[in-house]
């Protein structure tokens, strides 16, 4: 999974959000606040990682119990998938297909 290409993080007044560029996708509904973990998430997002990849990156640049990292990474991919943000394979498999359809 990693970040799809219409989004991108911008600071404003100290706030990190998630916003949308371009196309927007239709299950986008406004902004997503993004803390210290989504930063650090989002910057290893780049590139495509899996859930467990995350986890063992968390735990190597934080001292927080791993359940917990595990709870709060569940938590911040979820709402990227629910807004469209994050690409799996599945998505990206999906538009892939289209694109040689056409």
């Amino acid at each position: 999974m990693r970040i799809a290409p219409n989004f991108v993080l911008k600071e404003l007044d100290g706030q990190y959000l998630i916003i949308p560029i371009g196309t927007i996708s239709p299950d986008f509904n406004g902004l997503i606040a993004v803390g210290e973990l989504g930063l650090f998430l989002w910057d290893k997002l780049q590139e495509n990682r899996t859930e467990e990849e995350l986890v063992k990156l968390v735990l190597d640049e934080y001292e927080v119990d791993e359940e917990v990292a595990r709870e709060d990474i569940f938590d911040f991919l979820q709402s990227l998938t629910e807004g469209g943000v994050l690409l799996t394979e599945d998505r990206a498999d999906t538009k892939g297909k289209q694109a040689e359809q056409k």
